[in-house]
């Protein structure tokens, strides 16, 4: 009975080792690559009412926030997310973005961020709504 006892326990005791690093470590992974690189969430919403003029039906409007550029250009996560941005809003053909705010989060970000916006106006006007980083 003592030695399945102690089994159990060195088990346990492995199991722990093994599975509590693996945790710790693909926490870190989302934390440090996945959300500020690679988290990119899209949506679509279609607004309808007899408000809106006939001349605005099948309008697109393009709308990103909170980019933060902060300098790190050279990590190529980095430079793959704004890529995949790019990318969508130009696969969408809006007639008009909008970028809500946020561009920048340091003065680092700066240049990054005109580069982006000088991109941006490519695929279509933009509108720039600042917000708490850009003063």
């Amino acid at each position: 009975m003592l030695t399945n006892g102690w089994s159990l326990h060195k088990t346990l005791l492995v199991t722990i080792l093994l599975v509590v690093p693996l945790i710790v470590i693909s926490l870190l992974i989302h934390a440090l690559i996945i959300e500020p690189y690679v988290l990119i969430i899209t949506s679509h919403v279609e607004i309808q009412s007899p408000k809106i003029p006939n001349c605005l039906n099948d309008f697109r409007i393009g709308f990103i926030a909170d980019l933060h550029f902060d300098g790190n250009w050279w990590n190529p996560f980095y430079r793959l997310r704004y890529s995949i941005v790019l990318w969508k809003l130009a696969s969408m053909e809006p007639e008009i973005i909008v970028v809500g705010g946020d561009l920048i989060s340091n003065v680092k970000g700066v240049e990054e961020s005109l580069l982006f916006i000088d991109t941006l106006r490519y695929i279509a006007p933009i509108i720039i709504v600042p917000d708490n980083w850009e003063y």
